[in-house]
Formats: C-alpha cells, sequence, structure tokens
C-alpha cells in the first residue's frame, strides 16, 4: 500500500485570501501526492532529514498542482476528479494566478536547500512542463504513439524523474551515470502512468471516478483511442472522435475484437513493466552505495502499481 503525503497549507499560504484559501484546500484534498510519496520513499532510503523530505515533497506537488491549474485553464476543462475544475469555480484570472503563486513557492522552497543542481533540475523540469503542453496541443488530430509517449515523458514523467534523482542531489550524489539511470525509470513510470489514465478516460479500470471521455472531448485522441485507430480508416477515426462512452467504442468492433486490442495493448505496457522493474533491479542496483540497497525493495513495485492502478 503507497501511504500517500499530506501537507500543512496553512503555514506555506499564510495569505488570508478566504477565496484562495478555500481554492487550494479543495484542490490538494482532491489529489494524490504520489510524487511526494517517491520522494519520501527516496530520501528515507538516504537518511534524509524529515524536514527536507517534506520541503522536497512539496517542491515537487506545489509544481505538479500548478500545473494542473494552469493545464484546466488552457484545455477549458470543466471537470477535475469528478468536481469543479478551479478555473470554474472561482474564475480563470484567480485559478492562473492561484497556480503562479504555487510555483513561487516551490521556487522559493528549492532556493532554501542552497543546492544548484536542484535548482537547475527544477528550472529544467518547468520548461518540459511547458514543452509537453505546447506539444500536445499541436498535435489534435495527427496524434501517434511516439508522439504521445513524449508529450507522456514531458508532462508526467518530468516529475516523477525529479522525485527520483532530487533526493540524491541534496545528499551530493551528483554522478552522470546514477541520474541518467533515475531518468530511464522515471520516464517508464511516467508513460505507464499515462497510459492507464488514458484507459481511465475510456472507463476501463476506472475505480478513481475521472471524468469520461474528457480527451476525446477536447478533440485529442489519447495513446488508447491511438491503439484502437492503427490499421483504420479516416471514416473510423471521426467515428471514434465522435464517442462519448464505452459502449458507443465498442459498437464500432466486431465481437471479441475490442477485448483483444485492450489485451494487447495490456500487453505491450507489462513489457514497460518488466523493463523498468529490471532497470530498478539490475542497472540501478549497481549505482547505489550497500546502505541504499533498501531503494530497490521501496521502487519495485511502483511501475506495476501504475499501470494496473493498484493501491495508488
Amino acid at each position: 500500500m503507497i501511504e500517500e503525503k499530506s501537507f500543512n497549507l496553512k503555514r506555506d499560504f499564510p495569505l488570508n485570501i478566504p477565496q484562495m484559501d478555500l481554492l487550494y484546500q479543495n484542490l490538494f484534498s482532491r489529489g494524490k501526492t504520489l510524487r511526494a510519496t517517491m520522494t519520501s520513499h527516496v530520501a528515507d532510503c538516504l537518511n534524509i532529514s524529515k524536514e527536507k523530505s517534506d520541503k522536497l515533497g512539496k517542491i515537487v506537488e506545489y509544481i505538479h498542482q500548478s500545473s494542473i491549474l494552469h493545464d484546466d485553464v488552457i484545455d477549458a476543462s470543466p471537470i477535475r476528479r469528478g468536481a469543479l475544475s478551479s478555473w470554474m469555480q472561482y474564475s480563470v484570472r484567480k485559478a492562473v494566478l492561484a497556480g503562479d503563486y504555487l510555483l513561487a513557492q516551490a521556487a522559493e522552497h528549492t532556493a532554501e536547500m542552497n543546492n544548484i543542481a536542484l535548482m537547475k533540475l527544477t528550472a529544467n523540469v518547468l520548461k518540459q512542463l511547458v514543452e509537453g503542453e505546447w506539444l500536445q496541443s499541436s498535435l489534435k488530430k495527427r496524434e501517434s504513439m511516439p508522439e504521445l509517449d513524449r508529450v507522456s515523458k514531458l508532462k508526467t514523467a518530468s516529475l516523477f524523474q525529479w522525485s527520483l534523482r532530487a533526493p540524491f542531489l541534496i545528499v551530493n550524489r551528483y554522478e552522470r551515470e546514477l541520474h541518467h539511470c533515475l531518468d530511464q525509470i522515471g520516464a517508464l513510470m511516467g508513460v505507464l502512468f499515462q497510459r492507464a489514465d488514458d484507459l481511465l478516460d475510456f472507463d476501463i479500470r476506472n475505480k478513481e471516478n475521472k471524468a469520461l471521455f474528457k480527451d476525446m472531448e477536447e478533440g485529442y485522441f489519447n495513446s488508447f483511442a491511438v491503439y484502437l485507430s492503427e490499421g483504420k480508416d479516416p471514416h473510423f477515426r471521426s467515428q471514434l472522435r465522435a464517442c462519448r462512452s464505452l459502449k458507443e467504442v465498442k459498437v464500432l468492433f466486431r465481437d471479441q475484437e475490442f477485448k483483444d486490442i485492450l489485451n494487447s495493448f495490456d500487453e505491450e505496457n507489462k513489457k514497460k513493466i518488466r523493463d523498468c522493474q529490471n532497470e530498478i533491479e539490475h542497472s540501478l542496483k549497481l549505482k547505489l552505495l550497500k546502505s541504499e540497497q533498501s531503494l530497490i525493495d521501496q521502487l519495485k513495485p511502483w511501475p506495476w502499481r501504475f499501470y494496473w492502478r493498484q493501491n495508488v
């Protein structure tokens, strides 16, 4: 079971602006803190103090939640995690300002760590998030699996990579091979997490009550939609793009065909899970000190949980 982190928001946001305080309380109460939890697991294996570990967790979660606020405005998404998006509740201007303030808090916490390498890593993540959003907005009606994986690595994996790497920077572990390995692991985790999210959008294994067919409503084919449409003609793609329920999607396929495609998609991602676990068990293990080996057992279950959404 992944035990999620929690944060004392009042200490970080002493604004005494009722509507903004409520916006943040709603935002953080609805979301999971997987990135902070991963950061905490890595920090614990490196014997980093709780104070520093918590600060690292806040940095990555503030960046993540800021990206959610901004993404919902950019995509004009009215629903987030089964509730009205912040911009719908409080206005576009207030949602954007709230996201900007979170980024400022993340930057301030990063500066307080007095680590230039961490500052560079954080700045690079912010840059990747913007690049990913820009790339995604340019892909509509010409999506492909390689391009969608690229978006996933920029928008989703970059924060998992930060979570894995930041604690090592705090203990002055700067070895290039170590950080390359952590980047590889984070990249695979990000793709797996996003592909699972894309299945949730189709109401497949959706135990999280996420809004359905949000991507399609925005005119965007996610990874599973692209997988379903491979080898199909433009007319099929138009029909699929018009679907707003899983029942409507299944009507487009012959008996058993849809199940076979879903099984094939799962098998492809099972291979990515194995690749990620092999990277953790073999490549990463060679780069860790003996005192850090507990990290292997901490990280091994995450790829499986990310894709199958078990205890996540």
